[in-house]
């Protein structure tokens, strides 16, 4: 699933603490996203990109519709923060990619809409 987390971050630009609230049944068989950030309070709607809708539908299809989609091992409850960030690093780390955390996509996401305009 860090593949969807690169992709909501990198493409959308949502913080991670309004990634995590995300179940299966949120996303599943679903080509729009809708969500109220948690800090803002805004209403947002994305497009699940074609290229992805069908890899990210294929691994929800393996998981029950009440999990949390960044599942804890602790439980049905979502990761926390925290632990997002400890695998987003990890992961930057394995691609030798140095300072990868929660917030580097949301910059990368802004960068790229500046780039765009």
């Amino acid at each position: 699933m860090i593949v969807f987390y690169l992709c909501a971050e990198s493409t959308f630009g949502l913080r991670v603490s309004d990634l995590l609230l995300f179940k299966v049944k949120d996303l599943k068989k679903r080509r729009q996203i809708s969500i109220r950030e948690k800090k803002t309070g805004k209403q947002k709607i994305f497009n699940i990109p074609d290229e992805f809708y069908s890899i990210l539908n294929q691994y929800l299809d393996t998981r029950n519709d009440d999990e949390y989609l960044f599942k804890s091992r602790q439980g049905n409850k979502a990761i926390t923060r925290a632990r997002a960030y400890q695998i987003l690093n990890k992961a930057g780390k394995h691609f030798n990619l140095e300072n990868i955390g929660t917030h580097t996509m949301r910059k990368t996401f802004r960068i790229l809409v500046l780039q765009n305009v």
